[in-house]
């Protein structure tokens, strides 16, 4: 028989006397080499370690839980161990539980901050989303496994991908894009539109010398991309689609992206809104405009730390990460010099993820008015109208412009070109579900007032506060775990009653607040069959402001269709 090597034995010894040896005679007589050789290794605790270990293991155990649940109850909140027993035993509630738990934790939160600066500073360490380059410079991990990971079209990455999302959602999953993208053409045909595709590249595609010093980049090898990006490409290209891809500037004339950031320098995202603009004039033919447009761009240095360093979750006096500053190119109506307004009649719609709102929505931290929607708009010589939203950008954009199709059928009228940017690495991380889009005439849609066990809808300028049952709330990420510091959730109420009026109503769809700055609000822990109290808003007042923010939608499609409000939550 052949000889095997004997899986290594580890043998962990309490010393009863500091000088006798714990193992017996074999093994004391044994040199440390003969013992390796044997797969044997010894671990030798003296008493009052082991009794040390011992009360520490068991104060975490117990101290924790109790310190945890004692500041919920100062705050005037049922602890979160006992809403276990709250809630059906079901695979999602459970699964709630845990990452409440985890989100939540006292410990996790004053911990993990410290160690984090430490490991950062002194070690060049990340978290599992953030990876640590040279000189400063951050890297997302999503990006780095969409550029090294399994090629977009494979049926290993599909099948994979299926799974995880079934696992963590309980939800169908639709990982491969080009159905989606398909459809969407064909719909975009129907309508007399020219849908241009546009994937963002993602920064370690196009900094890879930045994330590691032994990467030299060929002046003659083009960026680094996922092994089937080409395939994909040539598959959309012969079913008739218009792929804009934006090109990367030699070395040396600008940096493509920020230090800190998931996103694109204004100086890139400018000359890469220029490029379109030509491309969309050789594709398209415009309507002679009733009146030009006179727009032009004022220079404003803004700054801050980039997306992912928020992601790292340091301590707020941090001094690892200094903030970035840059110029931006505020477009703006030359003659009153107030910012450029998206254009619902323009006949260019953009539909684009967090790329198109950096520089443009305020609440990201680096300006306004000045982000890829308006530079494009600036090269046009005319506002383009807009769709936009953080992340998601594989189907996020597609949901709300389906929304306001089955609200107005007339949302499209007019529209010669449909831009739909996304970032790259959703390819191979995101969810490209169908999301069906019907253009329907005025009389076959709802109406605005509902009937008794409709979907109540709020009028402008009116607030209604209701008490109701959530039947149903959309999924809420973990500070940290997405580039973005805001969210909006989903909330499907039903059971409304209000102590002032008569509704008329029992249903209702409403938006709120689930994290800000990083941090859950009380929203973000609720779940079906929990009684809420909100106050209610028109939806439509508020959606110029935040529409774009990051936002979750509910996974019943028909529940999507119905006009939401805004919820707030009382003190």
């Amino acid at each position: 028989m052949p000889a095997t090597t004997p899986e290594p034995a580890l043998v962990t010894a309490v010393r009863k006397d500091p000088g006798v040896p714990a193992a017996d005679a074999d093994h004391a007589a044994m040199s440390a080499e003969e013992a390796l050789k044997k797969g044997i290794i010894e671990t030798e605790i003296s008493p009052r370690t082991a009794r040390w270990m011992t009360w520490v293991f068991v104060g975490c155990i117990f101290g924790l839980p109790l310190i945890q649940a004692a500041s919920e109850l100062l705050r005037g909140e049922t602890p979160q161990v006992l809403q276990v027993f709250m809630r059906a035993p079901t695979q999602a509630n459970l699964h709630a539980y845990e990452e409440n738990l985890a989100r939540c934790s006292l410990a996790r939160t004053f911990v993990q901050p410290l160690l984090q600066e430490q490991l950062s500073m002194r070690g060049g360490f990340g978290n599992h989303k953030v990876i640590l380059g040279e000189d400063g410079w951050l890297f997302y991990q999503p990006g780095i496994e969409y550029l090294m990971g399994a090629p977009i079209l494979s049926d290993i990455r599909i099948g994979d991908r299926a799974k995880k999302v079934v696992d963590e959602h309980s939800i169908l999953a639709s990982p491969d894009p080009r159905p989606a993208m398909l459809d969407f053409h064909r719909f975009c045909a129907e309508q007399g539109i020219r849908l241009v595709i546009m994937p963002v590249p993602d920064k370690a595609m196009l900094e890879a010398s930045r994330l590691t010093s032994r990467y030299a980049p060929s002046r003659t090898q083009g960026p680094l991309n996922n092994p089937d990006y080409e395939k994909l490409v040539r598959e959309l290209r012969a079913a008739g689609v218009d792929v804009f891809e934006p090109q990367a500037r030699q070395a040396g004339e600008m940096d493509h992206f920020l230090r800190q950031d998931t996103h694109w320098t204004p100086q890139w995202m400018d000359a890469t809104a220029m490029d379109l603009a030509e491309h969309l004039r050789a594709s398209v033919q415009w309507s002679p405009p009733a009146k030009k447009a006179a727009l032009a761009a004022v220079s404003v240095q803004v700054g801050r730390v980039g997306d992912l360093v928020d992601m790292l979750q340091l301590p707020k006096d941090q001094t690892v990460f200094p903030p970035q500053r840059v110029q931006i190119g505020r477009i703006v109506d030359a003659a009153s010099g107030r910012p450029v307004q998206a254009d619902p009649k323009s006949e260019v719609l953009l539909l684009g993820d967090s790329f198109s709102n950096i520089y443009s929505v305020e609440a990201m931290g680096w300006g306004d008015a000045a982000g890829f929607v308006e530079h494009l708009s600036f090269h046009l010589g005319f506002p383009v109208d807009r769709i936009t939203q953080n992340d998601a950008g594989a189907h996020a954009t597609r949901g709300m412009l389906a929304r306001e199709l089955a609200r107005d059928p007339n949302r499209l009228a007019g529209k010669k070109a449909i831009v739909w940017e996304f970032a790259m690495r959703e390819l191979t991380s995101g969810e490209w579900r169908p999301v069906p889009m019907q253009v329907r005439a005025a009389a076959e849609r709802k109406p605005d007032a509902p009937a008794a066990d409709g979907f109540l809808v709020v009028p402008p300028g009116k607030t209604v506060q209701v008490t109701a049952t959530v039947r149903a709330a959309s999924h809420v990420p973990t500070p940290g775990s997405v580039p973005y510091k805001d969210h909006i959730m989903a909330l499907h109420l039903d059971g409304l009653s209000a102590d002032e009026e008569s509704l008329g109503s029992r249903q209702a769809l409403v938006y709120a607040w689930s994290m800000r700055d990083n941090v859950l609000t009380r929203a973000a822990g609720l779940h079906a069959g929990d009684r809420v109290t909100l106050r209610l808003k028109a939806w439509p007042e508020l959606a110029p402001k935040l529409g774009s923010i990051n936002r979750s939608e509910l996974d019943d499609l028909d529940l999507q269709l119905e006009t939401p409000n805004w919820g707030e939550e009382l003190p």
